[in-house]
């Protein structure tokens, strides 16, 4: 056993990390909630996205203030989130810290492909399974209600916070970071005051959940932007060095404490991370769980819809197959959330794994036989294709109004009813229209030339398997 302390706390000392939350960040949200203009603040917080912008009162030169002047209410906002905005304390890292941020980004910007797909079907998946900490994603409504937007958030605030130059001026990962930790801190606060709709559910059951958003769930879901992404790289047979493995975990280690985790439930290496999001696992991973496939549902039905060519569940279930461990196939995927593993496309499977590594060998080859003196612009031009190409799809598929990382999540239902009349809930304009090229139907009853050329290719390897059998 380790000698980290968490893992040796009893079941009372571990629970008891349920009722502790993030009390710097809730102070500043009751103060955003408890003021007359806390409506505006949402609308604000728009014009702070890249970590240069300077918080003043020009961030509620708004469309409505046209012809009025901002009076000592907004003044008062203005210096409550003036002092927030501007406590760097937690971004003020050392020279060896920086190199383990920096190694870390680069380990994901040459790998952001992978690393976004992990974070699809294994981190989020897998989260989704833990009953506690799911609560409060059910109880505020927004992942079911709005997915497309919930789910890109995520992936955008990756690529904000993993940016290799994220921490510059002109970067937003600082604001991105602070963002999100006020974003919890305002869906704890309209919890803890009655601010969302609960004919549905009932009322929030701290007694029986824990508190919203607490520590254990804070590390619990950093673990799934790091362990777990490492993981999912490392069911894929994807290469890493432990220096690798490490700088990541380290970096979203920094990344946990500026989104209020404390240090004492704060891991500082990947085997003591892992060893208590094993544990967090076991005491919330419960069957039935009924949180898991009411979420689980809409990120499946996500990613069928954003990729090419509207793959079938069977061929989706095969990308999840990839990036997880078989051992949990079973027991959570098909017993928690109810995902019907058994039936992916196998020989999908079996096919991307090929192509990836034989990708992969390609790739090498060309590094090794590419002079020195070209190989860092080599590798550095590879970096960006992939990170250009993931950055469109993001920004394609954008719905909330054009804002960099939206806050509307910790101002409930009629924000994000709001943004949600600017574009419907659905893949953007341009991807629906690649679909209708690719299929007959939105249902894709009748198959195209694309998908009858991938089945004959599927079947033509079934049947040489078969033969190498016999």
């Amino acid at each position: 056993m380790s000698n980290y302390p968490p893992l040796n706390w009893s079941d009372e000392e571990f629970e008891s990390w349920r009722y502790k939350q993030d009390d710097y960040a809730d102070k500043v949200a009751e103060a955003i909630m408890h003021s007359p203009h806390h409506i505006e603040v949402y609308q604000a917080l728009g014009n702070i996205q890249k970590n240069s912008d300077p918080v003043d009162i020009k961030i509620f030169d708004l469309p409505q203030h046209k012809g009025r002047e901002l009076g000592k209410d907004h003044e008062d906002l203005v210096a409550i989130l003036d002092e927030y905005f501007s406590n760097k304390v937690h971004f003020e890292f050392t020279d060896e810290q920086r190199k383990v941020i920096t190694k870390a980004s680069e380990f994901y910007s040459g790998r952001i492909s992978d690393c976004t797909l992990a974070l699809a079907v294994r981190s989020l998946l897998k989260q989704y399974a833990a009953f506690k900490a799911t609560n409060v994603l059910v109880f505020t409504k927004l992942l079911t209600q709005y997915p497309h937007r919930r789910i890109l958030e995520t992936m955008q605030f990756v690529m904000d916070v993993m940016d290799p130059k994220g921490m510059e001026p002109d970067g937003y990962a600082i604001r991105s970071i602070q963002k999100l930790r006020l974003v919890h801190a305002m869906i704890r606060c309209r919890i803890k005051h009655g601010g969302y709709d609960v004919s549905t559910f009932g009322e929030f059951n701290s007694k029986e959940w824990g508190l919203a958003i607490n520590q254990q769930d804070m590390i619990l879901a950093i673990h799934t932007f790091s362990i777990e992404v490492i993981d999912g790289l490392k069911a894929n047979d994807e290469m890493m060095t432990d220096d690798d493995i490490e700088n990541f975990y380290v970096c979203w280690h920094y990344y946990a404490r500026a989104l209020g985790v404390m240090d004492e439930i704060n891991p500082t290496t990947y085997a003591d991370g892992k060893a208590l999001q094993e544990r967090i696992y076991k005491s919330q991973f419960t069957d039935p769980n009924p949180n898991g496939p009411m979420l689980a549902e809409p990120l499946i039905t996500f990613l069928q819809e954003i990729m090419p060519f509207r793959p079938k569940l069977a061929d989706i279930y095969a990308v999840i197959k990839m990036y997880n461990d078989e051992k949990d196939y079973e027991p959570i995927f098909q017993n928690i959330l109810k995902i019907p593993l058994n039936t992916a496309n196998d020989h999908l499977l079996t096919f991307m794994r090929d192509a990836d590594k034989l990708m992969h060998g390609i790739l090498f080859l060309k590094y090794l036989f590419t002079p020195n003196h070209k190989k860092k612009s080599m590798y550095n031009a590879m970096v960006m294709t992939q990170y250009n190409l993931l950055d469109k799809v993001v920004n394609v598929e954008k719905t909330w109004g054009d804002k960099h990382f939206r806050v509307a999540d910790g101002f409930g239902d009629a924000f994000a009813k709001e943004d949600a009349k600017k574009t419907e809930d659905r893949p953007s304009f341009f991807v629906w229209v690649i679909h209708r090229i690719f299929f007959k139907d939105d249902h894709a009853k009748e198959k195209t030339f694309i998908h009858k050329m991938f089945d004959a290719v599927f079947m033509h390897q079934e049947k040489n398997q078969d033969e190498y059998l016999k």
